[in-house]
């Protein structure tokens, strides 16, 4: 069922390509129709509506943005609507390329800091697009995106956490990168993931985990769209693992970002440990709880979205979710703006996966 469903997408998918567009864009199609919308658990919680036109993805998109607002809960802020920035430290990453610590305030009292990794030079006048990039669950937290281990700049990574550098590979291409530190980790060495989620729901006892990495997230956008030399209109945001969980939601509430990359994050809430305190708690496994992630996707249409799968968190089991998420794409005529590519390495960054997701920042951005 599923290969003829993928042949129907293929062969749609074919006739929308752009003579400009990249000739693997068809290695990343996904099925076209909804009718395998279940997963190994049965049907999928929350399945989206027939939209007939735009207006009722617009409407269905406001509803379901509500719906997980209410269910994430309010963070209480301060007045301070533009995060004011610190530069701490300037230097040369490497030849050709800048790198800038920086910190600044999110939730009031608590203060982050970023990696800006750029072009140290740029034609007069022109702007680069922008790109947020976010680690996974490593010690080294911000120094993982930039290609570092956090010890010194002349230690070297492995070749697979070099992979999962994707704020060099972007630069290097002309993208100005910043990468945020998860709120999990206290300083940019070490994770306290317990800790530092007990803490956050004692400051903030009406907001879930994930609401707190979504303004993060949001507000290293606001830094971004700051930045000198950053054009506004092309914003990206990539992330493994932990960071795919976090580019889904960014992707799904800030309309500023027009293309975005989850690798191996775990799309379904059934796929990854989503119950855990620092993400959306254990009410989202209880069987009365009707909402699942198919409905944030919808909600990024006609935004560019790939979803990386190693057969860990993502892979086949992913499927369902895209199927059902794809209406969204087909009534807002951008179907090939929803990609999926499966590696089936397990929960790597492989050449291969790592190439399809610059190719298609580069795609969208440039």
């Amino acid at each position: 069922m599923y290969k003829l469903q993928f042949m129907a997408a293929l062969i749609c998918l074919v006739s929308q390509v752009k003579p400009d567009d990249p000739l693997w864009l068809s290695e990343v199609a996904i099925p076209a129709t909804s009718s395998a919308s279940t997963t190994n658990d049965g049907a999928i919680r929350g399945p989206l509506p027939e939209f007939a036109n735009s207006a009722q993805l617009e409407s269905y998109r406001a509803k379901v943005l509500e719906q997980w607002s209410s269910y994430l809960g309010k963070i209480e802020l301060s007045e301070q609507s533009s995060p004011m920035v610190k530069v701490l430290e300037k230097v040369e990453h490497e030849p050709g390329l800048t790198r800038s610590l920086i910190e600044y305030e999110t939730e009031p009292g608590q203060r982050v800091q970023a990696f800006v990794l750029e072009p140290s030079e740029r034609p007069a006048g022109k702007s680069l697009p922008g790109v947020v990039i976010f680690h996974s669950t490593v010690e080294n937290s911000i120094f993982q995106p930039v290609g570092l281990s956090g010890k010194d700049d002349s230690t070297s990574v492995s070749s697979d956490e070099l992979r999962k550098a994707y704020a060099l590979h972007l630069a290097r291409r002309g993208f100005i990168t910043l990468s945020p530190r998860n709120f999990l980790w206290p300083t940019n060495i070490g994770i306290a993931a317990k800790e530092q989620a007990s803490a956050f729901h004692e400051r903030q006892p009406k907001a879930k985990g994930m609401a707190r990495m979504l303004l993060d997230s949001v507000k290293a956008v606001d830094v971004l769209c700051n930045w000198n030399g950053v054009d506004n209109k092309r914003l990206g945001a990539i992330g493994h693992s932990l960071g795919a969980k976090e580019v889904l939601y960014l992707a799904a509430f800030d309309e500023r970002i027009v293309a975005t990359v989850s690798s191996e994050g775990g799309l379904g809430i059934a796929q990854s440990n989503w119950d855990a305190p620092w993400y959306l708690g254990a009410d989202c496994t209880k069987d009365n709880f009707a909402m699942d992630h198919h409905q944030l996707l919808a909600a990024v249409a006609p935004r560019a979205f790939l979803l990386i799968g190693g057969e860990a968190s993502d892979g086949s089991a992913s499927l369902p979710y895209l199927i059902e998420a794809q209406k969204a794409f087909f009534v807002s005529g951008k179907p090939s703006q929803l990609g999926f590519y499966n590696h089936k390495q397990g929960h790597h960054v492989t050449d291969e996966s790592l190439a399809r997701s610059i190719g298609w920042l580069e795609w969208q951005l440039k």
